[in-house]
């Protein structure tokens, strides 16, 4: 009976996240994966071209998508080498493919995260954090106020406004006229 379940996947997690909505998908519940929003990858660490499988046999898709990628991240990197070279999702070398299958990127690579490692940079930024739980309440205030979900993207621009220079729309919303702002994650 629930209107909407944020769903968040980290590292090799997301790979499991992936594959059960894919299962979801493929057992007809359809109806589960279309209260999933926003679906939310930090570092997934999953091959390129098999995300994309995954992306491309779903015939409902959670909405919106973010990923969050950085290209400083070590254990991706190692990641990669231990699979023969396979490029990542979370290593943000991909970002324009991501943005063309309607993804929003969150890029990680400058922000600083003190003695600890870029891999888990999405929940130690407060700034981050904040803007997290503003999309929530974005999302909840746009639901609330139209009743309408016409714009889903509504959210996710809340979220840009709060981390400008390290969000990537996705090329459908790229129009939007980016609103800068002096925070620092």
């Amino acid at each position: 009976g629930v209107d909407s379940i944020f769903l968040m996947g980290h590292s090799m997690g997301t790979l499991l996240v992936m594959e059960a909505i894919r299962q979801l998908d493929l057992s007809g519940q359809t109806q589960v994966i279309e209260k999933i929003s926003p679906l939310v990858l930090a570092s997934p660490d999953i091959d390129v071209d098999v995300f994309r499988s995954q992306l491309q046999s779903l015939s409902k898709r959670p909405t919106p998508i973010v990923v969050f990628v950085s290209r400083q991240d070590g254990a991706l990197s190692l990641s990669r080498q231990l699979r023969g070279g396979r490029a990542r999702v979370g290593i943000g070398s991909n970002i324009s493919i991501l943005q063309e299958a309607g993804i929003v990127v969150i890029d990680l690579s400058d922000v600083e995260v003190g003695n600890g490692t870029t891999h888990g940079a999405f929940a130690s930024s407060p700034t981050l954090i904040r803007a997290l739980r503003q999309l929530n309440v974005a999302r909840n205030t746009h639901i609330s106020a139209d009743h309408d979900r016409s714009d889903p993207f509504a959210p996710l621009k809340a979220l840009r406004d709060l981390t400008a220079g390290i969000v990537h729309l996705p090329k459908k919303t790229a129009d939007v006229e980016p609103v800068h702002t002096s925070q620092n994650c």
